[in-house]
């Protein structure tokens, strides 16, 4: 059986005060996590989240949904996985946001951001 670890805005605790943060403890232990913790974070571009954490989050990501137990748990569970890379996946996002109706986008900034 596996856990997933969702972290949300990973950027924003960047700003926290005191000697860690998500990001440098993530950064850090990341290596230690038993097989069996999944871990999904979100941030948006800030370049010190993405020198510290997308290529081993990327890597770790392609290793999950490869993982024949991994596979076999979705499966049991009725979940489908789709073997996608997290680039292939960034890509997706960032052509539908580039490709999306200026309309939609700004809506969706609105609902997002209370803007």
């Amino acid at each position: 059986s596996s856990l997933l670890l969702v972290v949300d805005a990973l950027d924003e605790a960047l700003y926290a005060s005191g000697a860690h943060t998500v990001v440098s403890l993530l950064h850090t232990f990341r290596r230690r996590f038993p097989e069996w913790i999944k871990l999904l974070a979100t941030s948006r571009r800030d370049p010190r989240v993405l020198k510290k954490l997308v290529n081993p989050l990327r890597t770790a990501f392609d290793k999950m949904v490869n993982d024949p137990a991994y596979k076999a748990e979705s499966k049991k569970k009725g979940l489908r996985v789709i073997s996608s890379t997290g680039q292939q996946i960034q890509k997706v996002v960032n052509d539908g946001i580039k490709n999306a109706d200026p309309k939609v986008v700004a809506q969706a900034a609105k609902i997002i951001f209370g803007k």
